[in-house]
C-alpha cells in the first residue's frame, strides 16, 4: 500500500463541473421488446348484433304446437320432468294443468322426485305438490335467487327471508300475546336468512307464520279442553309432545334433502361442466379449422382466453371516465392552463389528444368486447350455434391473432438465440487467428454477433441451414473482422495523434498532412460512412510507432485505468465487454498529459520512448503522485508502484461510486515525481 504524506498548502481552486454523462437507461442495452400489435380491421365491433341477454329468443308466430300433440305423448313427455319442471309447466294453461293435476295422477309427482333423489318424507305433513315446492320450487318470482331452508319447511326470497325469520325475543316482543309454550312447538333453524351460520351461543331462528300459528294452534287446544271440561295444561302438553317427535323427524328429512341437495348440485356442476367442455372443443375445433394454432387462444389450465383482457370501453369507443380519471390524476389542467394563453385548443382536438395518450397508456393490450363476453361466449354451456359463432366470433379471433403475433416474435427471438450459440465455436476459432495477427486484439461476442457477414447466419434461418453460405461466409466473417479492429485503431489513432499535435508533440510529416487535411477519421464523423480517404490508406507501420509511446496512453470511459494501444483494447473487451471499443478509449485529461510530459523530461527521456521502453526502465520504481481531491485541496501518495500510477477503479469502488452519483471515476493528478524516499532505501538495501 502507498504511504500518505500531510497535504501540501496549495491555493485551492475552483471546483470543476463535472461533465455531463449518459443516464443508465441510455448506456444499459435492456432484453428485445416485441413490437406493438396492429389489431386491422374491425368493422365487426360496428356490425355488432348479437344479443346476449336473450341469445335462443326467437320470433313468436302464436302457433301452440304443443298442445297440438296427443294427449299420450303429452302424457310421455311430462313423465321425464323433474319436479321443478312439472311445477313451471302446471301453470302455463289449463291443459297442462289437467294434465299434471295431482287429483287425477299423484304418480307423476311421485315419481318425478323419486327419480331426481327427493325421499319419501319421514314427518309427512306435505302433498306432492307442496313437497316439489319445497324442494325444487319458487315462490318469490320477483326474485330470481331465493333460499331454501328444509329444517322450516320454507322457500323465501332475501327480502321476505329477512323479514320473517327471526330469533324468540324479537317475534316475542312483537307478537306479545304468544303462549308459553309457543316456541317449543316451533320448527328451528341454524342458518341466517343470508345463508350462514348462527354463531354457537346464540339462539336458534324461527319461522313468524309457523309461530303465530302454533300459539293459534295452542290456544285452540286449551280452549277445546276447556269446553270439554278437560284440563288445558295437559292438552298443550298433549300437542307439544306431538310436535316435538314431528320436529325430530323434520330434522332427519332436511339434513336427508340437504344431503341430495348437494349431490343434485354436485350433478348439475359435473352435466354443466361436461356441456362446458363440449362448448370449447367446439369452438377449438372451429377456431383451428380457420387455421390459428390452439395455444394462440387456449390457455394451460384448458380454458378458452382466461388471460385475454376483453375491453367494454374500446368495444363502445367510450372513454369519458378515462378521460375525467385522466384530467384529475395528471398535470393536464396546468400544462392546458398555460398553454390556454399562448394558443388556444379546440375543445374536440383537445378529447381527441387525450384519447389518444390514454389508448396508447391503457389499451394497447385490450380486445374490443361487449358486457360478459366470455361468461356468455366462451365459458357457457348452451350448445353452440352457427348463428352465434358467426356473430361472436371476431374478439376470439382478434385475441388469437395478438398471440399468434406474439408467439412467432418470441419463436423467432429463440431461434435467433440457439443460432447465435452455435456461432461460438466459430467465434473462438476465428479468435485465435484473428488476435494472433492484430496484437491480441479481439471484439466481444456482441460486436461479433452485429457484424453484417455474422447477422445473416443468425437472422436468416435460411442461411443458417444452407452449408454452402457458411462456406462462402468464413472468410468475409474473416474480413469484416480485420477491417473492423483497423477501422477501430485507425479512430483511436486519430484521437492521440491529434492530442499530440495540440500538445505540441513532434509527428511524422505524413501524419500531420492526414490530420490536416481531414478533420476526423471518418467520412463526415460519421463512422458508418467509413474512413476518410487520408486515414484510410494509413498502416500498422504509420500508426503503430505513434501508439507505442508512453505519451499515447488512453483512458478507460470506465474505471479510469491507463493503457496504450492495443492494451486498451484488449482490456475494454476482456474486463468490460464494450462493444464499441472507440467510445470508452479516452483521451486522457490535458492535466495528466502534461504530467507525463513532465515526468519524462525528470528522466531526460524523449517524448518518443515507448511505453514498453519506459517499463522495462523504471517499471519497478516507486513513485510520489499529488492528486487534487473534490475538495479542491491536494494531497500526495508516497511510494506508488507504475502499476498502481495507471490503475484504475475496482469493481467495488466503481459500484461505490454509482451509489454516492460519482462524477466521475478518474484522479485529478497534478505532479508525478520518482519516489525519494525509496529510492534511498533502495539504495541503502543494495549489496555493497
Amino acid at each position: 500500500m502507498a504511504e500518505t504524506t500531510g497535504r501540501a498548502p496549495d491555493q485551492p481552486t475552483p471546483r470543476a463541473t463535472p461533465a455531463y454523462q449518459l443516464a443508465p437507461v441510455f448506456t444499459k442495452k435492456e432484453k428485445p421488446v416485441c413490437p406493438p400489435f396492429e389489431p386491422g380491421d374491425r368493422r365487426w365491433v360496428e356490425d355488432w348484433y348479437w344479443d346476449f341477454d336473450n341469445p335462443d329468443e326467437e320470433e313468436n308466430d302464436g302457433v301452440d304446437r304443443l298442445s297440438a300433440l296427443p294427449v299420450e305423448v303429452l302424457i310421455m313427455i311430462i313423465s321425464h320432468l323433474t319436479p321443478g319442471s312439472l311445477l313451471a309447466i302446471s301453470r302455463t294453461s289449463r291443459l297442462f294443468r289437467s294434465l299434471t293435476s295431482p287429483i287425477r295422477d299423484e304418480t307423476i309427482w311421485r315419481e318425478a322426485r323419486r327419480r331426481n333423489g327427493w325421499r319419501d318424507l319421514e314427518a309427512g305433513g306435505m302433498n306432492e305438490v307442496q313437497h316439489a315446492k319445497l324442494v325444487e320450487g319458487r315462490i318469490c318470482f320477483a326474485w330470481e335467487t331465493c333460499r331454501r331452508d328444509f329444517s322450516l319447511r320454507t322457500v323465501l326470497c332475501r327480502p321476505c327471508a329477512l323479514r320473517l325469520i327471526k330469533e324468540g325475543d324479537a317475534i316475542s316482543t312483537e307478537f306479545w300475546h304468544l303462549h308459553p309454550q309457543t316456541f317449543s312447538c316451533c320448527l328451528s333453524t341454524r342458518k341466517k336468512p343470508d345463508g350462514s351460520d348462527v354463531p354457537d351461543g346464540q339462539d336458534s331462528l324461527f319461522y313468524t307464520p309457523d309461530v303465530t300459528k302454533q300459539a293459534a294452534l295452542l290456544y285452540d287446544k286449551e280452549a277445546n279442553a276447556l269446553a270439554r271440561n278437560e284440563s288445558p295444561q295437559s292438552a298443550s302438553l298433549a300437542h307439544v309432545s306431538r310436535r316435538t317427535k314431528f320436529k325430530g323427524r323434520v330434522r332427519r328429512d332436511a339434513a336427508k334433502m340437504v344431503a341430495n341437495e348437494k349431490s343434485l348440485a354436485q350433478a348439475r356442476g359435473v352435466e354443466a361442466e361436461r356441456r362446458r367442455r363440449m362448448r370449447r372443443e367446439t369452438i377449438t375445433e372451429k377456431m383451428v379449422s380457420l387455421g390459428w394454432e390452439e395455444e394462440d387462444f387456449c390457455c394451460d389450465c384448458g380454458n378458452l382466453a382466461c388471460a385475454a383482457s376483453w375491453c367494454l370501453q374500446c368495444f363502445e369507443d367510450d372513454f369519458d371516465d378515462d378521460i375525467d380519471d385522466w384530467e384529475s390524476s395528471s398535470d393536464e389542467r396546468g400544462e392546458l392552463s398555460e398553454l390556454a394563453a399562448l394558443l388556444p385548443e379546440d375543445e374536440e382536438l383537445r378529447d381527441a389528444r387525450i384519447v389518444a395518450k390514454i389508448k396508447a397508456k391503457f389499451h394497447t393490450d385490450c380486445t374490443p368486447a361487449p358486457f360478459e363476453y366470455a361468461e356468455n361466449f366462451l365459458y357457457d354451456d348452451r350448445r353452440l350455434g352457427y348463428e352465434e359463432w358467426e356473430a361472436c366470433k371476431d374478439p376470439l379471433i382478434e385475441y388469437a391473432a395478438r398471440n399468434e403475433h406474439e408467439r412467432l416474435w418470441r419463436e423467432e427471438q429463440e431461434g435467433q438465440k440457439y443460432r447465435q450459440d452455435e456461432l461460438k465455436p466459430l467465434f473462438e476459432r476465428l479468435k485465435g487467428v484473428v488476435a494472433s495477427a492484430r496484437q491480441g486484439v479481439f471484439l466481444s461476442l456482441a460486436t461479433f454477433y452485429d457484424l453484417s457477414s455474422v447477422k445473416t447466419l443468425w437472422q436468416d434461418e435460411d442461411a443458417y441451414d444452407d452449408p454452402e453460405a457458411w462456406v462462402s461466409a468464413e472468410p468475409t466473417i474473416l474480413r469484416d473482422l480485420f477491417d473492423h479492429i483497423h477501422r477501430g485503431k485507425v479512430r483511436l489513432f486519430d484521437r492521440i495523434a491529434r492530442a499530440h499535435l495540440n500538445d505540441g508533440i513532434a509527428l511524422p510529416s505524413f501524419v500531420k498532412t492526414v490530420l490536416e487535411c481531414e478533420h476526423g477519421a471518418c467520412v463526415d464523423g460519421e463512422p458508418s460512412k467509413g474512413l476518410a480517404p487520408l486515414h484510410a490508406v494509413l498502416t500498422d507501420s504509420d500508426m503503430d510507432p505513434i501508439l507505442s509511446r508512453l505519451t499515447s496512453l488512453f483512458r478507460c470511459g470506465i474505471c479510469s485505468a491507463k493503457r496504450s494501444y492495443p492494451a486498451i483494447a484488449i482490456h475494454l473487451v476482456d474486463e468490460h465487454s464494450v462493444t464499441n471499443v472507440p467510445a470508452y478509449a479516452n483521451i486522457p485529461s490535458e492535466a495528466f498529459r502534461q504530467v507525463t510530459k513532465g515526468l519524462l523530461d525528470d528522466f531526460g527521456l524523449s517524448h518518443d520512448i515507448s511505453f514498453a521502453a519506459f517499463e522495462k526502465a523504471h517499471g519497478d520504481a516507486r513513485f510520489d503522485v499529488t492528486t487534487r481531491t473534490s475538495s479542491g485541496e491536494t494531497e500526495t501518495s508516497v511510494g506508488e508502484t507504475w502499476a498502481h500510477v495507471l490503475s484504475g477503479k475496482s469493481p467495488a469502488e466503481l459500484e461505490a461510486g454509482r451509489r454516492k452519483l460519482s462524477a466521475s471515476t478518474d484522479r485529478n493528478i497534478l505532479k508525478i515525481r520518482l519516489s525519494v524516499v525509496h529510492s534511498e532505501q533502495a539504495a541503502d538495501s543494495s549489496p555493497i
